[in-house]
């Protein structure tokens, strides 16, 4: 059928209701970031009207990431991870701006918002991630495997508050600034490490 140029200036496209992914293994290859990211799909919905270059994309999964490689970094290496997403996608800025993400590590909910830019040269960041629903154990499994060995057997109670901002540029030169904030109310930190908990 003949299709008509929306308010948005691309003609055509997919409008779909609901998409549905089961048993996928996707990977992702970015040579000028270095990354490299492997995940086994168990399922994924997804849905939006993709007839016009600025789009919201809704998505469910659920996952088990079989790495995350950022340079010579190794993270989330055999990790089940399920997410509820809404994201408006930008085809003309190349941008992703995320509105409402929901991220879930194991029986932790880390919440996602901000814009992520793609160029030719580099990819922008500039996103914000909160959880007032994890713990310090959740928080060392999102780092390089090679730091979780000198972490292992620290065990957390009470409340755990975890802020982070990525801010700034990635590409073969550079990655951007994370800068963390952690706090923990009416808690406990213990480790055989330590002589005694506080």
């Amino acid at each position: 059928e003949t299709t008509t140029e929306d308010n948005s200036g691309s003609e055509g496209g997919l409008s779909l209701e609901t998409a549905r992914l089961e048993d996928i293994e996707l990977i992702y290859v970015d040579e000028q970031s270095d990354q490299n990211v492997a995940v086994q799909v168990r399922e994924a919905l997804f849905s939006g009207n993709f007839s016009g270059n600025q789009f919201s994309l809704v998505s469910t999964a659920d996952l088990t990431t079989r790495f995350v490689d950022v340079g010579t970094s190794r993270y989330l290496a055999g990790k089940k991870i399920a997410y509820d997403a809404n994201i408006l996608m930008d085809l003309n800025e190349n941008t992703y701006d995320l509105k409402a993400v929901e991220l879930s590590l194991g029986n932790n909910i880390f919440n996602l918002e901000g814009l992520i830019r793609l160029t030719d040269a580099y990819t922008d960041y500039d996103l914000a991630i909160h959880s007032d629903e994890s713990s310090l154990e959740a928080i060392m499994q999102l780092m390089p495997k090679e730091y979780q060995a000198s972490l292992e057997g620290f065990e957390s109670s009470g409340t755990f508050l975890f802020d982070a901002n990525i801010k700034g540029k990635s590409d073969s030169k550079s990655q951007p600034a994370i800068d963390v904030k952690m706090e923990l109310e009416d808690g406990r930190i213990s480790s055989p490490k330590l002589e005694d908990s506080f």
